[in-house]
């Protein structure tokens, strides 16, 4: 299997900047096993070859399908991509979206650490803001995404990790700019750091 992160770095419309391309991740893996010959053989796939045609939901969907036969995923696959799956490609590809989340939740959870190591928070506590499709899609959560973040920033830093608080942030980026602002307004204002 071919790492498809460097795929998706290039193809980002923001290269070195979009890590957590869920749907895009999704879509190279099946597109590399449909070019195997291991995924839906005589049918046609040129609708999956369109980049970023895998939406972030496509993955939420999947992981919260409560059926046996895992009617969702038959339905995203049909109805969007016009392709019939069996019930092991189903579970196959249900177990691969897990796994794509879990690894965005960590990359998330890594930046969190990194952040409050870096600013000294990790003993008092905080709380941290995230905004994005991964923590709210149309108002969804993506299933276990923040449990997943608080996880790994237990792994990270043990008990200590319970400190940090991760909430969804509106608009997270306006907020952090305004934030930003008027951080360094105050530091202009107290003469420090002038020429930032």
């Amino acid at each position: 299997m071919t790492n498809p992160f460097p795929t998706v770095n290039e193809t980002s419309n923001k290269p070195g900047e979009q890590a957590f391309e869920v749907g895009q991740i999704l879509r190279l893996v099946i597109c590399e096993l449909i070019d195997d010959g291991v995924l839906f053989l005589g049918q046609e796939t040129y609708k999956l070859e369109i980049p970023y045609v895998f939406e972030t939901a496509f993955l939420l969907l999947m992981e919260s399908d409560p059926t046996d036969e895992l009617l969702m995923i038959i339905g995203i696959f049909t109805h969007f991509f016009t392709v019939e799956t069996t019930l092991a490609e189903r579970q196959f590809f249900r177990a691969l979206a897990k796994l794509i989340g879990r690894r965005a939740a960590r990359l998330s959870a890594c930046g969190i650490a990194a952040i409050v190591s870096k600013r000294g928070y990790l003993d008092e506590g905080c709380s941290v803001g995230a905004d994005g499709s991964l923590y709210n899609i149309s108002t969804l959560k993506y299933p276990g995404f923040a449990d997943r973040v608080h996880e790994c920033l237990q792994d990270i830093f043990g008990e200590k990790g319970k400190n940090i608080v991760t909430y969804y942030a509106e608009d997270g980026s306006g907020v952090g700019s305004a934030i930003i602002a008027a951080m360094t307004k105050l530091r202009e204002d107290a003469g420090l750091f002038a020429h930032v």
